[in-house]
């Protein structure tokens, strides 16, 4: 069983493993230590999140990478041909 109190020491089975102290402001200057020291648990969490959202498609994992070429490719055609449309619109309605 894991206890933490503010200001005071994390005692787990009745043992003090590390001495933790919150305070207001503080976490800016260790945000990049943070980050570096804890890399491999980032890694195995974005993994874990990667591969429960793609496990039951038929694709897998690669899945991630079409969806967004393939919204790229909606988004061109769509906003590629709009303008055009539009201006010739108001091109036969001008003349």
């Amino acid at each position: 069983m894991l206890r933490l109190r503010i200001g005071a020491r994390i005692v787990r089975h009745s043992q003090v493993t590390e001495e933790l102290v919150i305070e207001a402001g503080r976490t800016e200057r260790h945000y990049w230590q943070d980050l570096w020291r804890y890399r491999e648990l980032f890694q195995v969490l974005a993994w874990r999140d990667v591969s429960v959202r793609y496990r039951q498609t038929v694709i897998g994992i690669a899945w991630a990478l079409i969806r967004p070429l393939l919204m790229m490719v909606v988004f061109t055609v769509i906003f590629g041909a709009a303008p055009q449309l539009f201006t010739q619109i108001l091109r036969a309605r001008l003349s």
